[in-house]
């Protein structure tokens, strides 16, 4: 169940851009605010079963809160802001595990797979997870901007698109740094 919970999960993030764009384009503003409400409750529930509230109650509030106000006010832009909100939880987890006594994100994730580092890469995880805190700054300032100023094309192009493009240039170029910094 759990894994089945994450996929679900997952694949409602990455894909929310694109079911947006598409519901929107055709004509269906208060379908998809429905739509995105009744998804991001059902899977908000079943992480909260799985997983408890790791990632605290404010998300599982302001995105279901987010879809509301857009169905009540008719007002499809506020769908738009989901991107940003994921963006500042990314932002604040991995700049949080920066703060002196914690274990960077990027350290967790190389030591679940090479188990014990040496004091070069424990150093070179904390920067690297610094990186993405900026990706994330910058990535979210552009779906905030365009999420207030751009089309909904550019939008769904930026958010369902090149953003998941960049994230994925960002990292094979740090794994192929890492490779050649470290073997």
């Amino acid at each position: 169940m759990k894994r089945g919970v994450e996929i679900a999960g997952t694949l409602l993030m990455v894909l929310y851009p694109l079911g947006v764009w598409a519901g929107i384009s055709m004509g269906g503003g208060r379908a998809v605010g429905v739509v995105v409400l009744v998804s991001l409750i059902a899977v908000g529930i079943a992480r909260r079963r799985v997983r408890g509230l790791r990632w605290g109650i404010l998300p599982l509030l302001l995105l279901p809160g987010l879809a509301l106000l857009s169905i009540v006010l008719d007002r499809q832009r506020l769908l738009f802001i989901t991107p940003v909100v994921m963006n500042v939880i990314l932002l604040v987890t991995f700049g949080s595990s920066l703060a002196a006594g914690r274990v960077p994100v990027v350290e967790r994730f190389a030591r679940a797979i090479d188990g014990d580092l040496s004091p070069e890469r424990v150093a070179y995880c904390r920067a690297v997870t610094k990186v993405w805190c900026g990706f994330f700054i910058v990535n979210g300032s552009i779906a905030l901007w365009l999420s207030i100023y751009g089309s909904l094309s550019a939008w769904g192009l930026y958010t369902g698109g090149i953003a998941y493009g960049l994230m994925g240039l960002l990292f094979a170029a740090e794994y192929t740094v890492r490779r050649m910094r470290f073997g």
